[in-house]
C-alpha cells in the first residue's frame, strides 16, 4: 500500500549507488540501469526520513515493498510506458529502471500506477467516489501524484544533486469524528460523505509536461460526491472530545467548494451542511471537526440480518467481509483488543483467532460469525458447502468451534443447534464441508460460525466459499455399480442392489435386455436408501448375456438423476478372475508391471496397509502400468495421500491404452488440494468396457512428493 500525501522527492543516481557525495559517472548508456532515491520534498539527500501523519495531520509520504511507479521516456515525441517497482530499505526507498535511450530523453514519474501509459500529455488519473480507510486512516491510492520530467543527459553525475518532487494533485481533508452527547459513544464510525455542489472528484487528464513545480493546473472533475470508509467500523467509545476523536481522511479536487457533509455511524447518520463555501488547496490538509450532539441526526432503522434466497454464495474472499451486511460478527467474550473475527489477506477468507501476535498470548473467547437469513421457503430440498482450514487447536478443531443452526419463528429466533460436519480440517489446508439442509425446507434458517478459545489454546479458523443451493437429485452411490451371476449360480439366483441418494422422494428402474435373460423387481425404500433385486432366468449356457438397468431418483419437482447398473450372465467357458496387487513392501515391483519414477518401501507418513507404501520419487510425473495388453480388465483400485501439506495442482489419472504409446484418460483424481497429508482416499475404476488394452495408473503435477498404496487390478 502507498501512503502519501506531501510532495515527495526522486533523487537521480549513478546506476546500483546510493553515495550521497559528488562521483565521476560514465555516460548513459543503451539499456543501462537507473536507480531512482525516493525521499521527501525539502530533505537533503542524507534525510531521507519516511514520516505517516505528523502531529498537525500533515501528510508525507511512505511506500511499502512491491509499490509501483509509473514511468513514461519520451524520445523524440515518442513514447514508452512502464513501471518501476519501489524497494524500500530503512529510512530509504529506491526504484530502477532500464534507460530506454541515450541524451535528450525525458522520464516522467506519476503515482499510482495502474497499466502502462503513453498519453504523458493527456495522461489518465483519478480521485475515488469512494475511499477505503485502513488502520492508517487513509486510502493510500487515492491522491494522484506527478513529477517534473527529467532530461537524461551524457553525464549523469550532473543528475546526483537535481531533487525531483512528487507533486500532489488533489487536496486533503482531515475529519475528527467525536461525541460530547455520552449517549452516541457507544457507536462506531463507518464513513464519511461530502455531498458538494461542484465536482470534486472521478476521472481526469493531466499534462506531465506542464509540471514545472510552481505552477499546477486545476483539474476538472465531473463527480459531485465522496465517500471514505473504515473496511472496519472504528468505535467512538473513547472519543468525547476532539482530542480523543475517531480519525479518517478524505482526498478531494482542489477549489473553493460547498455542500452537505454525512457522518454514518453503525447507528445513526449525522448531517452537517457548510455554512459557506470552503477553499481546499491543492497539497494541503484541512481539518474538519464533527461533534455528534451537533448533527442532525437520523437513527437507521435496520433490519437486523439480511435475507438471501438460495442458490447464495458468499466466497467471503474479499477483504468487505461484511459487504452488503450480509454477513455479521457477534462476539461474547472478546480480550484480544481487536477483533477475533477478521479478513485474512494472505488467503482471502474469513478467519478467527484470539491469539495475539503481538505479544504472543493467547486469550479467552467466544465469536459468531453469522449468515444472513437464508429463506428455505419455498424449496424442498438445501445443501450447505463451505471450504475449512484450521491449526494451533487442542487435539481437534471441534473442541472449539461448531456449525450451527437456528430458525425464525415470526420475530422471534428458536434455539441454536449444532449441525453434523462431514469433513473437518485437520490443517491450514482447506477441505470442502457439506450438510443437507432439507429437514429445514420451508422455514427461514440462518448458519452460525461459533469460535472459541481459551488462555492455553487459541486456534485460528478460516472459512470461504460459503453456499446454500437447492438440493437437486443426487445419486450418491450404487452398491454393487455392476452384477454378475457366475457360471455356477443356479437359475434364480437373485441379488440385491442398494441405491443411496439425496433430496429424492422416489426412485425408479428400467431393464435394457435384449436377450431377455434377466427380470428386476421393483423399487423399496423411502428417504435416502432405496432397495431392488435383479435375478437371473437360467444358469450358464454356451453364451454369456448382457443387460443395463437404468436407475431413475426423482424429486417433488420431477428433477432426476440417473446411474447405470451393469448386469451380466456368464457362460460356461467363462475365464475365471485373476487378481494383481502392488503392496510397495518391497524392493522391487512385480514385472507384471512396467513403472517409472515410483519408489518402494516408504514410511514417512503411516501405509495404508503394512508398512510401507510408494510414492512419486520427486519427480512431476510418474506411472504404474501393465507390461502387456490385458484382454479383459475388470477394476482397478488404489488408495493415495500425500507426504507435506503442499496443495499445488496435482493428479493420479486411470488411462488406456491398444499401443502402450497413446494413452486416454478414464478418470482424475486430484492429488494436491482436498488430499490431507496422512490421510488416504480411494481411487477406484470400472475396466469392463475395455479389452485388449493397457492399464496405466499415471501421476502428473508438482515435484512435491505425492504417494500411492495398495493398487489392486482385477483382470480375465
Amino acid at each position: 500500500m502507498k501512503k502519501f500525501f506531501l510532495p515527495i522527492a526522486l533523487v537521480a543516481a549513478a546506476a546500483m549507488s546510493f553515495s550521497c557525495a559528488k562521483t565521476e559517472t560514465a555516460p548513459v548508456q543503451e539499456g543501462q540501469m537507473l536507480t531512482f532515491r525516493i525521499v521527501r520534498e525539502g530533505a537533503t539527500a542524507d534525510d531521507a526520513t519516511k514520516a505517516l501523519i505528523n502531529e498537525d495531520g500533515v501528510r508525507q509520504v511512505v511506500f511499502e515493498s512491491g509499490d509501483k511507479a509509473g514511468i513514461i521516456t519520451v524520445t523524440d515525441d515518442s513514447a514508452t510506458g512502464n513501471y518501476g517497482t519501489i524497494t524500500p530499505d530503512g529510512t530509504e526507498a529506491t526504484t530502477q529502471i532500464y534507460a530506454a535511450t541515450t541524451s535528450g530523453s525525458v522520464i516522467y514519474f506519476y503515482y499510482p500506477y495502474a497499466s502502462k501509459q503513453t498519453a504523458y500529455k493527456e495522461l489518465p488519473l483519478n480521485i475515488p467516489t469512494y475511499q477505503t480507510i485502513g488502520s492508517a486512516g487513509y486510502d493510500a491510492d487515492a491522491m494522484p501524484l506527478v513529477a517534473p520530467g527529467i532530461t537524461l543527459t551524457e553525464d549523469l553525475s550532473a543528475k546526483t544533486d537535481t531533487t525531483i518532487k512528487y507533486y500532489n494533485l488533489g487536496s486533503l481533508i482531515k475529519f475528527k469524528v467525536y461525541s460530547t452527547n455520552e449517549d452516541y459513544l457507544a457507536e462506531s464510525v463507518k464513513s464519511v460523505k461530502f455531498t458538494a455542489a461542484d465536482g470534486i472528484a472521478g476521472d481526469f487528464t493531466y499534462d506531465l509536461t506542464s509540471v514545472d513545480g510552481s505552477t499546477f493546473t486545476t483539474p476538472t472533475l465531473s463527480e459531485t460526491e465522496i465517500e471514505t470508509a473504515f473496511d472496519e467500523v472504528s468505535s467512538l467509545s473513547e472519543a468525547s472530545s476532539k482530542d480523543n476523536a475517531v480519525v479518517l481522511y478524505m482526498v478531494l479536487g482542489a477549489g473553493s467548494h460547498s455542500g452537505t457533509f454525512t457522518v454514518t455511524t453503525d447507528q445513526a447518520t449525522y448531517t452537517y451542511e457548510l455554512s459557506s463555501a470552503k477553499t481546499f488547496t491543492r497539497s494541503k490538509c484541512k481539518n474538519i471537526s464533527f461533534d455528534l450532539k451537533n448533527g442532525t441526526r437520523t437513527a437507521e432503522e435496520l433490519e437486523e440480518y439480511v435475507t438471501v434466497k438460495p442458490d447464495y454464495t458468499n466466497t467471503l474472499t474479499t477483504s468487505n467481509l461484511y459487504a452488503n451486511g450480509e454477513f455479521t460478527v457477534e462476539d461474547v467474550t472478546n480480550n484480544t483488543g481487536g477483533n477475533i473475527w477478521s479478513f485474512d489477506s494472505s488467503y482471502k477468507c474469513a478467519k478467527a483467532t484470539a491469539y495475539i501476535s503481538s505479544s504472543k498470548t493467547n486469550t479467552a473467547g467466544e465469536s459468531y460469525f453469522l449468515s444472513p437469513i437464508v429463506d428455505l421457503s419455498e424449496v424442498k430440498n438445501a445443501e450447505l458447502t463451505f471450504d475449512q482450514a484450521a491449526n494451533y487447536f487442542n487435539s481437534s478443531i471441534t473442541n472449539h468451534c461448531s456449525v450451527l443452526i437456528r430458525v425464525k419463528n415470526g420475530d422471534d429466533w428458536g434455539d441454536w443447534t449444532e449441525l453434523e460436519i462431514d469433513n473437518w480440517p485437520t490443517s491450514f489446508t482447506f477441505v470442502t464441508s457439506t450438510v443437507d439442509l432439507s429437514s429445514y425446507a420451508g422455514q427461514q434458517i440462518q448458519i452460525g460460525f461459533k469460535y472459541t478459545s481459551t488462555t492455553s489454546y487459541a486456534p485460528t479458523w478460516e472459512i470461504k466459499n460459503f453456499s446454500v443451493k437447492v438440493g437437486v437429485p443426487t445419486i450418491v452411490s450404487v452398491d454393487p455399480s455392476s452384477v454378475t451371476f457366475a457360471k455356477d449360480e443356479e437359475a434364480g439366483t437373485s441379488k440385491t442392489v442398494t441405491v443411496t441418494t439425496k433430496y429424492t422422494t422416489s426412485v425408479s428402474v428400467a431393464l435394457t435386455d435384449d436377450d431377455s435373460a434377466f427380470t428386476v423387481s421393483e423399487v423399496s425404500g423411502s428417504g435416502n436408501t432405496y432397495t431392488f433385486t435383479v435375478s437371473n432366468k437360467a444358469a450358464a449356457g454356451e453364451s454369456a448375456h448382457n443387460a443395463t438397468i437404468t436407475v431413475t431418483a426423482s424429486d417433488a419437482s420431477g428433477q432426476t438423476a440417473t446411474s447405470e447398473v451393469a448386469v451380466k450372465q456368464e457362460s460356461v467357458n467363462e475365464v475365471a478372475a485373476t487378481t494383481v496387487t502392488i503392496d510397495f513392501e518391497s524392493d522391487s515391483i512385480d514385472s507384471f508391471w512396467s513403472t517409472s519414477n515410483i519408489n518402494t518401501k516408504q514410511n514417512t507418513i503411516t501405509a495404508h496397509g503394512g508398512s510401507y507404501y510408494g510414492n512419486t520419487a520427486g519427480k512431476t510425473t510418474s506411472y504404474i502400468a501393465t507390461a502387456s495388453a490385458i484382454a479383459s480388465p475388470q477394476s482397478i483400485t488404489f488408495y493415495i495421500s500425500k507426504e507435506s501439506t503442499n496443495t499445488k495442482t496435482s493428479s493420479w489419472i486411470i488411462q488406456y491404452s491398444s499401443d502402450n504409446s497413446n494413452w486416454t484418460d478414464i478418470s482424475s483424481t486430484a492429488a494436491g488440494n482436498g488430499i490431507t497429508k496422512g490421510t488416504w482416499t480411494e481411487v477406484t475404476a470400472d475396466l469392463t468396457k475395455y479389452s485388449n488394452v493397457y492399464i496405466r495408473i499415471y501421476y502428473t503435477g508438482t515435484s512435491a512428493v505425492r504417494t500411492i498404496d495398495d493398487v489392486t487390478f482385477i483382470y480375465k
